[in-house]
């Protein structure tokens, strides 16, 4: 009998938990499984599809998902069939293996950017360019209306993806120039386009930006693999920005739709220099060879002003400056080893302190892209999103 009531008093404790600690609990389930707990009861749904719990559930994968428990996802082309058809697989930064979560394959799209979790796929159709929205944790994807691009530019736009903290918008941001014989420098096109209403919007010639650095500010963009997105700003790196063969970080605030400029430090006795923007901890950063020297700056506020701290130095070797030669255009990320900080680039690993390249995932194809994989609930409702299995052709 007094087992009965224990078990009792159990359930009812259970039934009656104040919603604020559902929102907690469920706030740490996977994606996939809140989108079947949505059908549990009427508080549960009301709770997921609230877009405030949306972004908590973002916030607290994004604290898991730290620098040892970082997940990618490989986008993975074989030799043989570039360009055609992809394969996809969700991998761990530390071992490289796949993760219980499979994903479609599907014929090939580029990866212009990704943001909280969210990814935007591009692909030319009947030579128009298609764009979506993908979010692979839940498997659903919209499609972008077609950007009010002048005709004559459909194949030299870049796309950057953000979000906006103040109002917690999902945008993409459309960046191009016309370099066309007889059209003035100042000719800019920059568009906007939101999620929530789900339209694009011109900005045309409403940057407060020299028309000499247009140029620079497109193709630092155009290349995905030189941008990192961080605290609602997708920062890029430029050369020559304003003349001197200097380096500058370019910072696009999806706030207030408007760029910033930033010389980034070298020494003074570095000749060619490479360098790769990458995320560490809650900053940017920078990874600087040469032939001479591997320096690494962090980003910091100071008085309201950001300048750069100087984190890491050594002498360099002339492997390791070929080494980073040969993957000139691929992105790198920062992953917390058993032994240091390391960069992973496509499918190797680099020991800051050491040097030492370590080939990893030695069983995937031969042209890998990664791109950082979080947990998130965006798309899962009020955007007439598809599933996977409905969007996305294979072969």
């Amino acid at each position: 009998m007094k087992k009965m009531m224990s078990r009792k008093k159990t359930k009812t404790s259970f039934k009656y938990l104040p919603l604020e600690i559902w929102t907690l609990i469920l706030a740490r389930m996977p994606g996939k499984t809140l989108l079947r707990f949505r059908s549990v009861c009427k508080p549960w749904c009301s709770i997921i599809d609230d877009p405030d719990f949306v972004h908590l559930h973002l916030q607290l994968c994004n604290t898991n998902n730290n620098s040892k428990n970082k997940l990618f996802v490989a986008f993975e082309v074989p030799e043989s069939n570039r360009g055609r058809r992809c394969l996809m697989t969700i991998r761990r930064a530390d071992t490289f293996r796949k993760t219980g979560h499979n994903l479609t394959s599907f014929q090939y799209y580029e990866t212009p950017g990704s943001c909280n979790g969210l990814f935007l796929m591009s692909r030319l159709v009947d030579t128009k360019r298609e764009l979506r929205l993908w979010n692979p944790s839940i498997r659903k994807s919209l499609l972008v209306p077609s950007c009010p691009i002048p005709s004559h530019l459909e194949d030299r736009t870049a796309f950057v993806l953000g979000f906006a903290p103040s109002t917690k918008e999902y945008k993409i941001i459309a960046i191009t120039f016309d370099d066309t014989p007889g059209t003035h420098p100042k000719d800019m096109f920059f568009a906007v386009y939101t999620l929530s209403d789900q339209r694009w919007t011109v900005r045309k010639n409403e940057l407060d930006v020299e028309s000499s650095c247009f140029e620079h500010i497109f193709w630092s963009y155009f290349h995905p693999c030189t941008t990192v997105f961080l605290q609602g700003e997708v920062h890029s790196k430029a050369i020559d920005l304003y003349g001197g063969n200097k380096n500058h970080l370019i910072s696009l605030d999806f706030d207030s739709e408007k760029f910033t400029f930033l010389e980034i430090p070298c020494f003074s006795d570095e000749s060619y220099t490479m360098r790769k923007l990458f995320i560490l901890g809650e900053s940017v950063a920078v990874f600087s060879i040469s032939e001479v020297n591997t320096s690494i700056w962090v980003l910091k506020i100071d008085g309201g002003k950001r300048v750069w701290t100087l984190w890491f130095s050594k002498p360099s070797s002339r492997d390791e400056f070929d080494f980073f030669k040969h993957h000139l255009y691929s992105k790198a990320f920062y992953y917390e080893s058993d032994y240091g900080g390391c960069l992973i680039i496509e499918k190797k690993s680099y020991n800051i302190a050491s040097g030492q390249v370590q080939e990893r995932g030695k069983s995937m194809r031969k042209y890998v892209k990664l791109v950082t994989y979080s947990e998130s609930l965006v798309l899962h409702k009020g955007y007439g999103a598809q599933d996977d299995d409905d969007v996305f052709p294979v072969d």
